[in-house]
């Protein structure tokens, strides 16, 4: 039985039950008219809420589905203003080998590599955190180091100046195909990613008033 057999089920949606409904039932009732109507939250959100989604499979689906309704995935969320990358980047539990061809959807439909959440930073400082566990790292890699548009000049410290490269440049050893990656981005793309120099890191002392 689906909660839109049950009478004594929600009628609507929201970022609570929205979390844990089945993914069926979900889509079953916004294919209907009522369910659509009184979902108390807009379908941009809803794609944003199903990407925190903790299994694999049914933050695939769901996230496609909405994507499929119409869903932006250049949605920034207001309090926080994070976005899909960031959500999804954040999530608990990956496969990054089944989870890639959704990111790729993601960026190629708009979501902001250079957008600054209030509580999470960069989407690219979460990234040199992904857990090995959900398997090879590379598959994100893959989708993410493609595109230009990387900014790697970013300020990620305020009270250091440091920047986004500073992070990637100075990795550990365990790291270091992550951190090769960053260097060729930055030989190939610039620094900010937009094709123009500088075509390295510059030093702290060349930094200075150019946040």
């Amino acid at each position: 039985m689906t909660s839109t057999d049950n009478d004594d089920a929600p009628i609507y949606l929201n970022n609570g039950n929205l979390g844990s409904m089945p993914v069926r039932d979900i889509i079953e009732l916004y294919e209907t008219p009522e369910g659509r109507a009184n979902s108390l939250v807009p379908l941009d959100e809803l794609l944003v809420t199903s990407l925190g989604r903790g299994n694999v499979a049914d933050r695939i689906e769901l996230v496609n589905y909405f994507l499929d309704k119409g869903a932006d995935p250049s949605y920034v969320e207001s309090y926080n203003r994070s976005n899909c990358l960031h959500i999804l980047f954040q999530a608990h539990g990956h496969d990054y080998e089944r989870e890639a061809p959704l990111l790729a959807r993601l960026l190629d439909g708009g979501a902001n590599v250079n957008q600054r959440s209030r509580r999470s930073g960069y989407p690219m400082e979460l990234v040199r955190y992904l857990s090995s566990l959900g398997g090879d790292r590379n598959f994100f890699y893959d989708e993410l180091f493609s595109r230009s548009g990387i900014d790697f000049g970013v300020v990620i410290n305020r009270h250091s100046g440091a920047i986004l490269a500073d992070m990637y440049l100075g990795l550990p050893p365990a790291m270091a195909g992550l951190q090769k990656r960053a260097e060729d981005y930055i030989a190939q793309h610039g620094l900010h990613g937009d094709g123009k120099p500088p075509f390295v890191c510059p030093p702290v002392s060349e930094r200075v008033g150019k946040d």
